[in-house]
């Protein structure tokens, strides 16, 4: 069974790493980035949906993994905007959390 991971911020600093190590993981089927801006360069096994997080409507069916690595630091004076990037998986039914012994913690309706 091979993993479809998607990725948040998946042209950023971390991003494109993250992306470089899962696309060399035998593993890992599909990597789904999604990114405010399309990126130039190409990856193995990615596919890029253009999306703003705060904003546009995500959809996470279909993934086993989600990596969320788009967040803000400023405004710092707009606590909303901040909660609308940073917890954008807070919006989602059902989560999947693993504990840094990685064990899996299932939240339902967090």
């Amino acid at each position: 069974m091979s993993l479809q991971v998607v990725v948040t911020g998946a042209t950023g600093n971390v991003g494109t790493s993250v992306i470089q190590s899962l696309a060399e993981d035998e593993r890992v089927g599909e990597i789904v980035g999604i990114a405010r801006r399309r990126p130039s360069w190409r990856a193995p096994k990615t596919r890029w949906v253009q999306a703003d997080v705060a904003r546009d409507p995500l959809d996470f069916t279909g993934a086993d993994v989600v990596i969320h690595l788009a967040w803000l630091i400023q405004p710092s004076r707009d606590d909303e905007e901040l909660r609308k990037v940073n917890g954008v998986l807070d919006r989602h039914p059902r989560r999947h959390d693993v504990g840094f012994d990685g064990s899996p913690r299932s939240q339902e309706g967090r």
